[in-house]
């Protein structure tokens, strides 16, 4: 098939047009944020080659071999708003399936369910990694972890996330992910999260877990 310059969805690199995006971000910074084991957001407008770039991101890093990397498009719980419980099952479902797909490890698809019901939405995704790695120690490599399209999460869901993004990086990275890249068209620190009509969190109320945003 010849190449075309495509304007829908990421591209493809042999059948798109386009450019190195790793060219078009400060590559050594991130490198050195996930070294530092630092969490950041990674934000620019919609058709601007965001998830082309976390593709060609989680490729690379997953190349030098230093650390899994796990991309997770997290969309799909946009829906759960206030149901953080069904908004957690999704995010934690995407994540399971990645790690079959690119670790070929089934024990997080085989748990993650007993483990949302055992101990609820608010502590669901730390109690996750940490009986997923502890089980895994000492094979597994630190886990870089994307989350594209975090800002189109809202409510209890978002606000539970973020939440424990912050818990679990007490124990990065021996029982949670080393770095967590948080993708969106805004940054998610300075989104005003409603959790009904009396009650909103206003901006930066989720986790000071950033280093500095790189923009693409």
């Amino acid at each position: 098939m010849n190449r075309f310059f495509n304007i829908t969805g990421p591209n493809r690199e042999h059948e798109n047009f386009g450019l190195d995006l790793l060219k078009r971000i400060d590559y050594k910074a991130i490198e050195t944020f996930i070294d530092r084991g630092r969490y950041f957001t990674v934000c620019s407008p919609r058709q601007s080659g965001k998830t082309t770039l976390l593709l060609a991101l989680k490729k690379k890093i997953n190349e030098e071999g230093r650390y899994h990397c796990l991309y997770c498009n997290v969309e799909a719980a946009q829906v759960a708003g206030n149901d953080a419980e069904n908004g957690v099952r999704l995010i934690l479902s995407r994540i399971a399936q990645e790690a079959e797909l690119e670790l070929k490890d089934p024990w997080p698809y085989q748990n993650f369910a007993s483990i949302l019901e055992q101990v609820g939405s608010e502590g669901a995704l730390v109690t996750f990694f940490e009986r997923w790695l502890f089980q895994a120690q000492p094979n597994k490599k630190p886990i870089v972890l994307i989350f594209d399209g975090i800002d189109l999460l809202s409510g209890k869901t978002l606000v539970s996330v973020l939440r424990q993004l912050r818990t679990g990086q007490i124990n990065s990275p021996r029982l949670f992910p080393k770095t967590v890249i948080l993708s969106g068209v805004r940054d998610v620190r300075d989104v005003d999260i409603e959790i009904n009509e009396r009650q909103s969190l206003i901006g930066r109320s989720g986790s000071d877990i950033r280093e500095r945003s790189v923009v693409l």
